[in-house]
């Protein structure tokens, strides 16, 4: 063959792999968009909120709410973010600078998935993120559950 055609061939070649569509992490180990996979001893950990923890999260927080309704206003609203600020908390994106989470109270911390080392859980504003902990990059949250 001369070089050229071996040149075509190969481009050929790395062109139907590129199109063929190769395995990720994501779909060898069925991890949603935006989650995060965590190599641990046992294999792969997904570092997602599960729908048995964010039903937890929920329940927990809205059984909050019942026993303090009737605060007054300025009381009530202690834990909301202003709108704007609100939008910017993203997974996938850093936690904006100067903004700081609340940890989760030990009873709710208690009852949900452990989470690998070097990740928290957090409650921003009315939202429960769970954030890498050196980067601050939020990698999955549980919207408005306030």
């Amino acid at each position: 063959m001369k070089s050229r055609q071996k040149t075509v061939l190969c481009f050929i070649i790395s062109m139907a792999f590129l199109f063929s569509g190769c395995a990720t992490v994501q779909d060898v180990f069925h991890i949603r968009s935006g989650g995060v996979a965590v190599k641990t001893d046992d294999g792969y950990m997904q570092v997602v909120f599960s729908d048995r923890d964010k039903s937890r999260i929920r329940n927990y927080y809205y059984a909050s709410k019942r026993r303090h309704k009737g605060l007054p206003p300025g009381l009530a609203k202690k834990d909301k973010l202003p709108p704007g600020l609100q939008k910017r908390i993203d997974a996938g994106a850093p936690l904006p600078p100067g903004l700081r989470g609340r940890g989760l109270p030990d009873e709710l911390e208690g009852i949900l998935s452990p989470l690998p080392k070097g990740y928290i859980r957090l409650k921003v504003g009315g939202d429960v993120v769970i954030m890498d902990q050196k980067t601050r990059v939020v990698v999955d949250m549980v919207r408005d559950i306030e």
